[in-house]
C-alpha cells in the first residue's frame, strides 16, 4: 500500500502524532479520554452500524433520543472496528476505496459515540464543544485514535478528491449532514457523488445571506478549499474567471440554481460556526434570509 496508509504504518508517524497531541494537551489542559468499548456479545458487523443510521437519521438531522437508545449497535460496530481494518485484516481492504470507506464509517461512528460521551442524565447537551473530534479516542484497527486523526487520515488518503469531506459528519448544525447509509468500497464513487449533492443542498453547508451585508456563506470545511475547487473547475472546463457559484451549480438541481442565481455577484464568506447539536427540531440559526 502507498500514500496515507503507508505513512500510518511507519512508527515515526505515531511519534509525530504523539508530539502533536502533546501540544493539544498543553493548550487545552487535558488530553483525549480513551473509550474502552465493553460489549459482552460478539463484535458486530457493518450491518449493525447501518441499522443504527437507519434508526437515528431523520432527513438531515439526528434523533438523539434514538441514538442514546441504540448505543449497543454503535458499541457492537466499534468493537469490531477495534481489531478489523486495513492494517489488522488487509485482505478485506484490497483497494484505496475500501480503506476510505472504512475510515469514513469509523469517523462518523466515533463522532456519534463522542456525542453520547457528553450525555448527562441520559440527555445529550444542546451544544457540542469545538474540539469534539479530539475529546475521545477509540481503538481503531489496533491503535487508539481520535476522530480528528481519522478525519486527517481519510482526507489525506483521498488526495484531490474533495468529496470525502462531504461525507464526514461534524455533529454540529454547521457542516455536512450525517449520511443515512454506510459506505462501501465497491460503491464509494457513486456514494460520494450522492452525499456531495446532499451536502451542497443543505443550508448547513451553503447559504445565501440576503441581509444588510449580502453574502454567499460556505461551511468552513468548504470555504477552506474554495480556491482548489475553482482551479479544478477552470482546468476541467478550460476556462478562467470561475467562481464558487460555478462550482456549486455543477452539483445543483434546477430549483437550487434558481435560488443561487440570486447570489450572483455576492462575495463569498465563511459561515459562522454553530455549536448546537445537529438534532431533530433544531432550527437553522440565521440572522438573515437563507436558501429555500
Amino acid at each position: 500500500m502507498h500514500g496515507a496508509w503507508q505513512r500510518m504504518k511507519n512508527p515515526q508517524y505515531y511519534v509525530t502524532r504523539a508530539s502533536l497531541l502533546g501540544c493539544v494537551v498543553l493548550l487545552s489542559g487535558c488530553g483525549p479520554r480513551a473509550v474502552k468499548i465493553t460489549f459482552s456479545g460478539e463484535p458486530g458487523r457493518l450491518a449493525d452500524y447501518g441499522l443504527l443510521l437507519h434508526r437515528i437519521v431523520v432527513d438531515d438531522r439526528i434523533d438523539t433520543a434514538k441514538l442514546l437508545g441504540s448505543r449497543s449497535l454503535l458499541d457492537q460496530y466499534l468493537a469490531m472496528a477495534a481489531h478489523h481494518g486495513p492494517e489488522s485484516t488487509p485482505a478485506q481492504f484490497p483497494a484505496k476505496e475500501h480503506q476510505q470507506a472504512y475510515l469514513i464509517n469509523c469517523h462518523n461512528a466515533m463522532m456519534l459515540h463522542s456525542m453520547i460521551g457528553l450525555a448527562v442524565d441520559e440527555s445529550i447537551p444542546e451544544r457540542v464543544p469545538h474540539n469534539l473530534g479530539r475529546r475521545f479516542e477509540f481503538m481503531i484497527d489496533g491503535v487508539y485514535r481520535t476522530a480528528s486523526e481519522v478525519k486527517t487520515d481519510v482526507v489525506s488518503l483521498a488526495g484531490a478528491d474533495w468529496r470525502v469531506r462531504m461525507a464526514l459528519h461534524t455533529g454540529r448544525m454547521d457542516g455536512p449532514p450525517l449520511p443515512r447509509r454506510v459506505f462501501l468500497g465497491d460503491m464509494l464513487d457513486a456514494q460520494l457523488d450522492h452525499v456531495t449533492r446532499q451536502a451542497l443542498r443543505s443550508e448547513k453547508v451553503v447559504r445565501v445571506d440576503h441581509g444588510e451585508i449580502k453574502r454567499l456563506l460556505l461551511w468552513r470545511g468548504l470555504f477552506e478549499i474554495r480556491r482548489q475547487l475553482i482551479s479544478d473547475y477552470e482546468r476541467r472546463f478550460h476556462t478562467t474567471g470561475a467562481t464558487m457559484l460555478n462550482v456549486i451549480f455543477e452539483w445543483c438541481n434546477r430549483f437550487q440554481r434558481e435560488t443561487l442565481n440570486s447570489a450572483v455577484g455576492y462575495p463569498v464568506d465563511v459561515m459562522p460556526v454553530d455549536h448546537r447539536v445537529n438534532s431533530v427540531g433544531v432550527p437553522i440559526n440565521v440572522a438573515a434570509a437563507t436558501m429555500r
